[in-house]
């Protein structure tokens, strides 16, 4: 499956739009749905992206520092060489990605 490239600008917009989906318990605002597209070298950092949808994404070399991640779904995805510092990933679904050189410090466990 060929991945939609996303711009930088394009990514903003739809954290933000997920943002108040969030805060109006999914009433208004948009779920972030970045499935099979790709966000090569990209910055998520810092990003309340809770329960979104990354199924079959290209997220090698993107920044995921301090990014939560709970409960989003990563199936399939590629997340080779990519910093994740501080991210959380409690109860992601992660079946089949590929962390491969990618950069883990306290998010799995969240300790």
């Amino acid at each position: 499956m060929t991945c939609q490239k996303l711009t930088q600008d394009k990514v903003d917009h739809m954290i933000k739009e997920h943002k108040v989906w969030l805060e109006s318990s999914c009433s208004k605002g948009k779920r972030a749905d970045f499935s099979y597209t790709n966000l090569k070298k990209l910055d998520l950092s810092n990003a309340d992206l809770r329960y979104a949808d990354f199924r079959g994404a290209d997220l090698r070399r993107t920044n995921l520092k301090n990014t939560d991640l709970r409960s989003s779904d990563f199936a399939n995805v590629i997340v080779y060489r990519h910093d994740a510092k501080e991210a959380n990933l409690n109860g992601a679904y992660c079946v089949g990605a590929d962390f491969r050189e990618a950069y883990f410090f306290r998010n799995m466990t969240g300790r």
